[in-house]
């Protein structure tokens, strides 16, 4: 007797995480796989970041920030799940997610704003750093697939991601002289763990799932 297995190829969006697509693997007893992914796009981030700002959460500063670490970032899910009633397409998972592996430059100004501290002046304006951060989350999925026409299918979730760890990292892209390296790691550290803090505190979103696929 062949093993019971159900395939199904997905592309579309996880609303605010990433645009990207979907595998999902069913066996025995209708317990699923799924492992999802794309990238996150910056309409959705600023999306993110307009919500928390008018609600109060961080400044219009702590968002140019979190834009600069996050700005293309990768967005990988993996989820287990049931679908327990058979010949319906309720399901429901729960899981692990990763989003990091963006980020770009932001300018010092933004980082001094940030932490209330100001650069030594001997290292001029305009000076450059590297901001990147990785985010860990669980998440929780509540779904349905709707047959369309054979193994065409829609499927729409609603859910919740919350974050339980972040690593942020800020690091200068010139030369520190010896004199100020203190200096500028007492910056940098400070922006590292405020950054932190706002992931921690501030982002756990509710998800909207809206893919298209097929099932073999």
């Amino acid at each position: 007797m062949p093993f019971p297995l159900a395939l199904q190829l997905d592309a579309g969006t996880e609303f605010p995480l990433h645009v990207g697509g979907r595998l999902t693997l069913e066996g025995p007893a209708r317990i699923r796989y799924s492992l999802s992914g794309g990238a996150l796009p910056a309409p959705y981030l600023d999306a993110i970041n307009a919500v928390a700002v008018d609600a109060g959460w961080y400044s219009d500063t702590d968002a140019e920030l979190i834009s600069a670490t996050l700005e293309g970032a990768v967005v990988v899910r993996n989820h287990l799940g049931w679908r327990p009633f058979p010949g319906n397409g309720f399901n429901f998972e729960l899981g692990y997610g990763f989003v990091g592996l963006g980020g770009s430059l932001t300018g010092s100004e933004v980082l001094e704003v940030m932490v209330a501290r100001e650069l030594p002046e001997s290292l001029g304006a305009n000076l450059a750093f590297s901001a990147t951060a990785s985010l860990h989350q669980v998440d929780a999925t509540l779904g349905y697939d709707a047959t369309l026409y054979r193994g065409l299918h829609l499927r729409v979730d609603l859910g919740a991601a919350v974050t339980l760890a972040s690593t942020t990292v800020i690091e200068p892209e010139f030369d520190v002289p010896w004199l100020v390296e203190g200096a500028v790691d007492e910056l940098t550290t400070s922006g590292e763990e405020e950054l932190d803090a706002i992931f921690l505190s501030y982002v756990h979103v509710p998800t909207l799932g809206l893919m298209l696929g097929w099932q073999f």
